[in-house]
Protein backbone atom coordinates (compact mmCIF):
# COMPACT_ATOMS: atom_id res chain seq x y z
CA UNK A 1 0.00 0.00 0.00
CA UNK A 2 1.51 3.07 -0.70
CA UNK A 3 1.97 6.30 1.54
CA UNK A 4 -0.95 9.07 0.74
CA UNK A 5 0.38 11.96 -1.02
CA UNK A 6 0.63 15.58 0.36
CA UNK A 7 -1.75 17.09 -2.62
CA UNK A 8 -5.16 17.39 -1.28
CA UNK A 9 -6.62 18.22 2.41
CA UNK A 10 -8.10 14.71 2.07
CA UNK A 11 -4.55 12.83 1.77
CA UNK A 12 -3.15 14.94 4.69
CA UNK A 13 -5.59 14.19 6.89
CA UNK A 14 -5.29 10.25 5.95
CA UNK A 15 -1.80 10.34 6.61
CA UNK A 16 -1.55 12.71 10.06
CA UNK A 17 -4.80 9.36 10.98
CA UNK A 18 -2.31 6.80 9.96
CA UNK A 19 0.73 8.59 12.04
CA UNK A 20 -1.44 9.33 15.00
CA UNK A 21 -2.57 5.69 15.44
CA UNK A 22 0.72 4.45 14.69
CA UNK A 23 2.27 6.82 17.53
CA UNK A 24 -0.56 5.40 19.69
CA UNK A 25 0.34 1.73 19.14
CA UNK A 26 3.56 2.18 19.93
CA UNK A 27 2.91 3.86 22.92
CA UNK A 28 0.39 1.21 24.18
CA UNK A 29 3.00 -1.46 23.05
CA UNK A 30 5.49 0.48 25.27
CA UNK A 31 3.99 0.42 28.07
CA UNK A 32 2.33 -2.58 28.19
CA UNK A 33 -1.62 -1.14 28.05
CA UNK A 34 -1.65 -4.01 24.94
CA UNK A 35 0.51 -6.95 24.89
CA UNK A 36 2.75 -7.06 21.69
CA UNK A 37 1.24 -10.96 20.85
CA UNK A 38 -1.60 -13.26 22.04
CA UNK A 39 -1.42 -16.78 22.69
CA UNK A 40 -4.53 -17.14 20.25
CA UNK A 41 -4.36 -17.15 17.07
CA UNK A 42 -5.79 -13.70 15.40
CA UNK A 43 -9.02 -13.67 14.09
CA UNK A 44 -8.96 -14.62 10.47
CA UNK A 45 -11.29 -12.85 7.65
CA UNK A 46 -14.04 -14.65 5.57
CA UNK A 47 -12.79 -16.89 2.84
CA UNK A 48 -15.35 -16.47 0.05
CA UNK A 49 -15.46 -19.00 -2.69
CA UNK A 50 -16.75 -16.82 -5.14
CA UNK A 51 -12.98 -15.34 -5.49
CA UNK A 52 -11.15 -17.08 -8.09
CA UNK A 53 -8.56 -19.05 -5.57
CA UNK A 54 -6.72 -22.49 -7.24
CA UNK A 55 -8.18 -25.18 -6.10
CA UNK A 56 -7.13 -28.82 -4.62
CA UNK A 57 -9.33 -32.01 -4.02
CA UNK A 58 -8.27 -33.34 -0.92
CA UNK A 59 -10.14 -35.93 1.99
CA UNK A 60 -13.02 -35.97 -0.95
CA UNK A 61 -13.70 -31.72 -0.78
CA UNK A 62 -12.76 -29.18 -2.85
CA UNK A 63 -10.41 -26.70 -1.19
CA UNK A 64 -9.73 -22.84 -1.80
CA UNK A 65 -5.79 -22.21 -1.67
CA UNK A 66 -5.51 -18.58 0.13
CA UNK A 67 -3.11 -16.16 -1.64
CA UNK A 68 -3.29 -13.14 -0.07
CA UNK A 69 -1.56 -10.45 2.43
CA UNK A 70 -3.79 -10.77 6.25
CA UNK A 71 -4.45 -12.30 9.18
CA UNK A 72 -3.89 -14.45 10.87
CA UNK A 73 -0.21 -13.31 11.76
CA UNK A 74 -0.35 -10.87 9.26
CA UNK A 75 1.05 -13.07 6.67
CA UNK A 76 1.47 -13.29 3.14
CA UNK A 77 -0.45 -16.36 1.67
CA UNK A 78 1.20 -18.43 -1.01
CA UNK A 79 -0.95 -20.57 -3.32
CA UNK A 80 2.05 -22.14 -5.52
CA UNK A 81 2.50 -25.55 -6.26
CA UNK A 82 5.58 -25.16 -3.80
CA UNK A 83 3.26 -23.90 -0.59
CA UNK A 84 0.06 -26.66 -0.98
CA UNK A 85 -0.07 -29.74 -2.88
CA UNK A 86 -1.72 -32.83 -2.71
CA UNK A 87 1.28 -35.83 -3.38
CA UNK A 88 0.48 -39.12 -5.30
CA UNK A 89 -1.09 -40.90 -2.21
CA UNK A 90 -3.95 -38.18 -1.80
CA UNK A 91 -1.62 -36.48 1.29
CA UNK A 92 -1.94 -32.50 1.44
CA UNK A 93 1.41 -30.62 2.50
CA UNK A 94 1.33 -27.31 3.84
CA UNK A 95 4.76 -25.00 3.73
CA UNK A 96 6.23 -21.84 4.34
CA UNK A 97 8.60 -20.87 2.11
CA UNK A 98 10.85 -18.68 1.33
CA UNK A 99 11.11 -17.19 -1.86
CA UNK A 100 14.27 -14.59 -2.56
CA UNK A 101 13.96 -13.14 1.15
CA UNK A 102 10.34 -12.85 1.52
CA UNK A 103 8.38 -15.89 3.56
CA UNK A 104 5.18 -17.14 3.00
CA UNK A 105 2.19 -19.19 4.41
CA UNK A 106 0.02 -22.05 3.42
CA UNK A 107 -3.79 -22.20 3.68
CA UNK A 108 -6.11 -24.27 2.66
CA UNK A 109 -10.29 -23.79 3.20
CA UNK A 110 -13.45 -26.45 2.39
CA UNK A 111 -15.39 -25.10 0.30
CA UNK A 112 -17.92 -27.22 2.02
CA UNK A 113 -19.42 -26.58 5.14
CA UNK A 114 -18.85 -28.42 8.33
CA UNK A 115 -21.76 -30.42 10.02
CA UNK A 116 -22.08 -31.57 13.20
CA UNK A 117 -19.98 -34.89 14.09
CA UNK A 118 -16.41 -35.81 14.64
CA UNK A 119 -13.74 -33.69 11.93
CA UNK A 120 -9.89 -35.98 12.20
CA UNK A 121 -6.66 -34.50 10.88
CA UNK A 122 -4.28 -37.53 11.10
CA UNK A 123 -0.78 -34.90 10.52
CA UNK A 124 2.81 -36.05 9.63
CA UNK A 125 5.45 -34.04 10.66
CA UNK A 126 9.22 -34.93 11.33
CA UNK A 127 12.74 -32.84 11.48
CA UNK A 128 11.38 -32.05 13.95
CA UNK A 129 8.12 -33.58 15.02
CA UNK A 130 5.30 -31.82 15.17
CA UNK A 131 5.90 -31.26 19.15
CA UNK A 132 9.25 -29.57 18.70
CA UNK A 133 7.52 -27.39 16.09
CA UNK A 134 9.48 -24.39 15.47
CA UNK A 135 8.88 -21.92 18.11
CA UNK A 136 7.51 -19.20 15.52
CA UNK A 137 5.07 -21.51 13.39
CA UNK A 138 1.59 -22.47 13.87
CA UNK A 139 -0.30 -25.25 12.93
CA UNK A 140 -4.06 -24.72 12.84
CA UNK A 141 -6.33 -27.13 12.07
CA UNK A 142 -10.19 -25.21 12.43
CA UNK A 143 -13.89 -25.03 12.18
CA UNK A 144 -14.39 -20.89 11.11
CA UNK A 145 -17.51 -18.69 10.26
CA UNK A 146 -17.75 -17.64 6.66
CA UNK A 147 -18.62 -14.01 5.92
CA UNK A 148 -18.11 -13.41 9.63
CA UNK A 149 -17.41 -10.11 9.58
CA UNK A 150 -14.75 -7.47 11.81
CA UNK A 151 -14.34 -8.57 15.52
CA UNK A 152 -16.07 -12.03 14.93
CA UNK A 153 -15.07 -14.55 17.58
CA UNK A 154 -16.98 -17.87 15.76
CA UNK A 155 -14.37 -20.89 15.27
CA UNK A 156 -13.57 -24.44 16.85
CA UNK A 157 -9.50 -24.54 17.40
CA UNK A 158 -6.76 -26.94 17.54
CA UNK A 159 -3.04 -25.40 17.44
CA UNK A 160 0.04 -26.29 17.54
CA UNK A 161 2.70 -23.36 18.52
CA UNK A 162 4.96 -21.92 21.48
CA UNK A 163 4.08 -18.27 20.35
CA UNK A 164 7.57 -17.36 19.94
CA UNK A 165 8.26 -18.23 23.13
CA UNK A 166 10.91 -21.28 22.79
CA UNK A 167 11.02 -21.69 26.36
CA UNK A 168 7.57 -22.31 26.70
CA UNK A 169 5.71 -25.62 28.48
CA UNK A 170 3.11 -25.43 26.18
CA UNK A 171 3.04 -26.07 22.24
CA UNK A 172 -0.80 -27.42 21.95
CA UNK A 173 -4.68 -25.51 22.73
CA UNK A 174 -8.01 -26.64 22.16
CA UNK A 175 -10.05 -23.32 21.67
CA UNK A 176 -13.72 -22.36 21.61
CA UNK A 177 -13.56 -18.65 20.28
CA UNK A 178 -13.35 -15.83 22.21
CA UNK A 179 -9.94 -17.17 23.48
CA UNK A 180 -10.27 -14.51 25.82
CA UNK A 181 -13.26 -15.37 27.68
CA UNK A 182 -12.42 -18.07 30.83
CA UNK A 183 -13.31 -21.56 30.19
CA UNK A 184 -12.86 -21.15 26.21
CA UNK A 185 -9.29 -22.45 26.13
CA UNK A 186 -7.03 -25.42 26.96
CA UNK A 187 -3.36 -25.48 26.80
CA UNK A 188 -1.07 -28.34 27.50
CA UNK A 189 2.16 -29.83 26.96
CA UNK A 190 1.59 -32.59 24.08
CA UNK A 191 4.80 -34.98 23.97
CA UNK A 192 5.31 -37.39 20.66
CA UNK A 193 7.07 -40.10 20.08
CA UNK A 194 6.91 -40.34 16.58
CA UNK A 195 6.09 -38.54 13.67
CA UNK A 196 2.70 -39.09 13.21
CA UNK A 197 -0.30 -37.93 15.71
CA UNK A 198 -4.06 -37.88 15.00
CA UNK A 199 -6.49 -34.84 16.77
CA UNK A 200 -10.28 -34.69 16.62
CA UNK A 201 -12.90 -31.95 17.32
CA UNK A 202 -16.01 -33.97 17.01
CA UNK A 203 -18.59 -30.94 17.14
CA UNK A 204 -22.10 -31.65 18.39
CA UNK A 205 -25.17 -29.47 19.42
CA UNK A 206 -24.30 -28.99 22.94
CA UNK A 207 -20.57 -30.07 23.39
CA UNK A 208 -17.28 -29.52 21.18
CA UNK A 209 -14.84 -32.91 22.46
CA UNK A 210 -11.40 -32.36 21.20
CA UNK A 211 -8.87 -35.21 21.49
CA UNK A 212 -5.20 -36.52 20.22
CA UNK A 213 -3.68 -39.55 19.83
CA UNK A 214 -0.56 -41.12 19.06
CA UNK A 215 -0.09 -42.51 15.52
CA UNK A 216 -3.01 -43.22 13.14
CA UNK A 217 -5.20 -45.30 15.81
CA UNK A 218 -7.63 -42.95 17.21
CA UNK A 219 -9.85 -45.94 17.65
CA UNK A 220 -7.19 -47.38 19.98
CA UNK A 221 -7.81 -45.72 24.00
CA UNK A 222 -4.05 -46.72 24.66
CA UNK A 223 -3.02 -44.03 22.42
CA UNK A 224 -4.58 -40.81 23.50
CA UNK A 225 -2.56 -38.47 24.77
CA UNK A 226 -4.95 -35.85 25.53
CA UNK A 227 -8.90 -35.04 25.89
CA UNK A 228 -10.93 -31.81 26.44
CA UNK A 229 -14.70 -31.42 26.60
CA UNK A 230 -16.13 -27.48 25.95
CA UNK A 231 -19.93 -26.66 26.68
CA UNK A 232 -20.06 -23.36 27.29
CA UNK A 233 -22.53 -20.46 25.35
CA UNK A 234 -19.95 -19.43 22.50
CA UNK A 235 -20.36 -23.06 20.89
CA UNK A 236 -20.95 -21.85 17.10
CA UNK A 237 -24.03 -23.72 15.82
CA UNK A 238 -24.35 -25.84 12.58
CA UNK A 239 -26.20 -23.52 10.84
CA UNK A 240 -23.60 -21.07 10.84
CA UNK A 241 -21.72 -22.51 7.51
CA UNK A 242 -18.70 -23.34 9.34
CA UNK A 243 -15.97 -24.21 6.85
CA UNK A 244 -12.91 -26.27 7.91
CA UNK A 245 -9.41 -24.46 7.51
CA UNK A 246 -5.86 -26.10 7.63
CA UNK A 247 -3.14 -23.60 8.20
CA UNK A 248 1.13 -23.20 8.66
CA UNK A 249 1.76 -19.61 9.39
CA UNK A 250 3.99 -17.18 11.25
CA UNK A 251 3.03 -15.94 14.54
CA UNK A 252 3.33 -12.34 13.97
CA UNK A 253 4.76 -12.62 10.79
CA UNK A 254 8.09 -13.63 12.23
CA UNK A 255 10.03 -15.80 10.17
CA UNK A 256 10.87 -19.68 11.79
CA UNK A 257 13.44 -19.12 14.54
CA UNK A 258 15.50 -21.45 12.90
CA UNK A 259 15.32 -19.91 9.29
CA UNK A 260 14.65 -23.18 7.82
CA UNK A 261 11.13 -23.74 5.64
CA UNK A 262 8.95 -25.94 7.37
CA UNK A 263 6.18 -28.31 6.28
CA UNK A 264 3.42 -30.09 7.68
CA UNK A 265 1.66 -33.23 5.70
CA UNK A 266 -1.96 -34.57 6.68
CA UNK A 267 -2.31 -37.30 5.50
CA UNK A 268 -5.38 -38.39 6.23
CA UNK A 269 -9.34 -36.66 7.56
CA UNK A 270 -12.36 -37.54 8.33
CA UNK A 271 -14.78 -34.92 8.43
CA UNK A 272 -18.51 -34.46 8.43
CA UNK A 273 -19.91 -32.02 5.26
CA UNK A 274 -22.65 -33.65 3.93
CA UNK A 275 -26.15 -33.93 3.56
CA UNK A 276 -27.01 -30.36 3.80
CA UNK A 277 -30.36 -28.92 3.99
CA UNK A 278 -32.04 -32.76 3.37
CA UNK A 279 -35.11 -33.04 1.37
CA UNK A 280 -36.99 -36.16 3.44
CA UNK A 281 -38.05 -39.14 1.23
CA UNK A 282 -40.57 -41.94 1.75
CA UNK A 283 -41.75 -44.93 0.69
CA UNK A 284 -43.53 -45.35 -2.79
CA UNK A 285 -41.99 -41.65 -3.70
CA UNK A 286 -40.68 -40.23 -6.72
CA UNK A 287 -38.70 -37.37 -6.49
CA UNK A 288 -38.29 -35.43 -9.53
CA UNK A 289 -35.23 -32.95 -8.76
CA UNK A 290 -31.84 -31.55 -10.38
CA UNK A 291 -28.18 -32.11 -9.06
CA UNK A 292 -27.88 -28.73 -11.32
CA UNK A 293 -30.80 -26.75 -9.32
CA UNK A 294 -31.54 -25.24 -5.99
CA UNK A 295 -30.05 -27.11 -2.96
CA UNK A 296 -27.44 -28.94 -4.97
CA UNK A 297 -23.53 -28.64 -3.52
CA UNK A 298 -20.51 -30.27 -4.47
CA UNK A 299 -19.25 -31.80 -1.29
CA UNK A 300 -18.10 -35.45 -1.70
CA UNK A 301 -16.00 -36.16 -4.62
CA UNK A 302 -14.81 -39.83 -3.55
CA UNK A 303 -16.88 -42.52 -1.50
CA UNK A 304 -15.10 -45.74 -0.22
CA UNK A 305 -15.91 -48.52 -2.08
CA UNK A 306 -16.33 -46.76 -4.90
CA UNK A 307 -14.00 -46.03 -7.70
CA UNK A 308 -16.08 -43.86 -9.35
CA UNK A 309 -15.50 -40.10 -9.95
CA UNK A 310 -17.78 -37.78 -8.19
CA UNK A 311 -17.07 -34.53 -9.21
CA UNK A 312 -20.24 -33.17 -9.60
CA UNK A 313 -22.88 -31.36 -7.24
CA UNK A 314 -24.69 -33.73 -4.98
CA UNK A 315 -28.03 -33.30 -3.64
CA UNK A 316 -28.88 -34.92 -0.39
CA UNK A 317 -32.27 -36.71 1.32
CA UNK A 318 -32.94 -37.74 4.07
CA UNK A 319 -34.97 -41.13 4.91
CA UNK A 320 -36.26 -42.60 8.00
CA UNK A 321 -37.54 -45.89 8.09
CA UNK A 322 -40.98 -47.11 8.64
CA UNK A 323 -40.37 -50.84 9.40
CA UNK A 324 -37.44 -53.43 8.94
CA UNK A 325 -37.29 -54.74 5.41
CA UNK A 326 -35.42 -54.12 2.22
CA UNK A 327 -35.23 -50.70 0.50
CA UNK A 328 -34.54 -50.28 -3.05
CA UNK A 329 -34.09 -46.69 -4.52
CA UNK A 330 -34.16 -46.54 -8.23
CA UNK A 331 -32.38 -43.62 -10.81
CA UNK A 332 -34.52 -43.19 -13.86
CA UNK A 333 -34.88 -40.62 -16.35
CA UNK A 334 -31.68 -38.95 -16.16
CA UNK A 335 -29.87 -36.16 -18.18
CA UNK A 336 -26.71 -36.80 -17.30
CA UNK A 337 -23.91 -40.03 -15.57
CA UNK A 338 -25.96 -40.23 -11.99
CA UNK A 339 -25.26 -42.33 -8.83
CA UNK A 340 -26.82 -42.92 -5.45
CA UNK A 341 -25.04 -43.69 -2.58
CA UNK A 342 -26.46 -44.38 1.02
CA UNK A 343 -25.23 -43.34 3.96
CA UNK A 344 -26.34 -44.94 7.47
CA UNK A 345 -26.59 -41.78 9.49
CA UNK A 346 -25.29 -43.41 12.82
CA UNK A 347 -25.10 -41.31 16.15
CA UNK A 348 -26.07 -38.47 13.92
CA UNK A 349 -23.00 -38.37 12.24
CA UNK A 350 -23.21 -37.66 8.23
CA UNK A 351 -19.88 -38.47 6.45
CA UNK A 352 -18.94 -40.37 3.36
CA UNK A 353 -16.90 -42.55 5.68
CA UNK A 354 -20.32 -44.29 6.74
CA UNK A 355 -21.34 -45.12 2.98
CA UNK A 356 -22.70 -49.02 3.19
CA UNK A 357 -24.55 -49.43 -0.75
CA UNK A 358 -24.55 -47.31 -3.86
CA UNK A 359 -25.42 -47.86 -7.12
CA UNK A 360 -25.37 -46.60 -11.11
CA UNK A 361 -29.69 -46.98 -11.26
CA UNK A 362 -30.73 -49.13 -8.41
CA UNK A 363 -29.10 -49.26 -4.73
CA UNK A 364 -30.47 -51.66 -2.60
CA UNK A 365 -30.25 -51.94 1.56
CA UNK A 366 -31.58 -53.76 4.54
CA UNK A 367 -33.43 -51.06 6.54
CA UNK A 368 -33.95 -51.32 10.54
CA UNK A 369 -37.43 -49.58 11.70
CA UNK A 370 -36.54 -46.15 13.00
CA UNK A 371 -33.23 -45.70 11.66
CA UNK A 372 -32.11 -42.73 10.35
CA UNK A 373 -30.56 -42.83 6.35
CA UNK A 374 -29.02 -40.35 3.79
CA UNK A 375 -29.50 -41.18 0.31
CA UNK A 376 -26.65 -39.02 -2.12
CA UNK A 377 -27.43 -38.37 -5.79
CA UNK A 378 -24.01 -37.30 -7.20
CA UNK A 379 -23.04 -36.70 -10.79
CA UNK A 380 -20.05 -38.74 -12.06
CA UNK A 381 -17.00 -36.51 -13.29
CA UNK A 382 -18.55 -33.42 -13.67
CA UNK A 383 -21.87 -34.59 -14.72
CA UNK A 384 -25.21 -32.37 -13.05
CA UNK A 385 -28.62 -32.83 -14.56
CA UNK A 386 -32.29 -33.77 -14.13
CA UNK A 387 -33.44 -37.34 -12.75
CA UNK A 388 -36.56 -39.20 -11.04
CA UNK A 389 -35.70 -41.17 -7.12
CA UNK A 390 -37.99 -43.62 -7.01
CA UNK A 391 -38.36 -45.29 -3.73
CA UNK A 392 -39.75 -48.78 -3.23
CA UNK A 393 -40.45 -50.71 0.54
CA UNK A 394 -42.04 -53.29 -0.74
CA UNK A 395 -39.83 -55.91 -1.36
CA UNK A 396 -40.38 -56.87 -4.92
CA UNK A 397 -37.87 -57.89 -7.58
CA UNK A 398 -35.82 -55.36 -9.36
CA UNK A 399 -33.41 -56.00 -12.20
CA UNK A 400 -29.48 -55.96 -11.06
CA UNK A 401 -27.94 -52.60 -11.30
CA UNK A 402 -26.41 -51.93 -14.92
CA UNK A 403 -22.39 -52.76 -14.43
CA UNK A 404 -20.55 -49.66 -14.95
CA UNK A 405 -16.86 -50.01 -15.49
CA UNK A 406 -14.64 -46.83 -15.12
CA UNK A 407 -11.04 -46.43 -16.55
CA UNK A 408 -10.24 -44.29 -14.30
CA UNK A 409 -9.37 -47.08 -12.06
CA UNK A 410 -6.61 -48.43 -14.44
CA UNK A 411 -5.44 -45.15 -16.05
CA UNK A 412 -6.12 -42.87 -13.40
CA UNK A 413 -3.27 -40.44 -14.54
CA UNK A 414 -5.90 -39.62 -17.77
CA UNK A 415 -8.29 -38.43 -14.96
CA UNK A 416 -8.27 -36.11 -11.84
Amino acid sequence: MGVPGSGTHTQKRQLLGIIRASFLTFALLVFGIIPSHSNAAPLAPGRDPSTPYRTIKFAGLTWGVRSEYGSPGPNEWSDALSSVWVDELGRLHLKVTNVNGKWYAAEVFSYGYARYGPHRFTVVKDNPTLDQIDPNLVLGLFLFKVGCGSGCASEIDIEFSRWRNPNSLFNTQYIVQPSSVSGNRYRFPLTLSSSTSTHVIDWRSDRAIFSSYLGENYNNPNNLLQTWTYSGPDLPLEKDNMVIILDLWMDDGSPPADGKEAEVIIADAGLSTVCISAARLACGETVQASTSGPGARDQIERYPGSSWPEYGPEMAYSFIAPATGPVSLQLSRQSKELDMFVLNSGSGVCSSNNVFAYGNEIARFDAVEGTKYYVLVDGMEESGGSYDLQVDCSGAPLPPDPLKSYSGQFFPMMYR
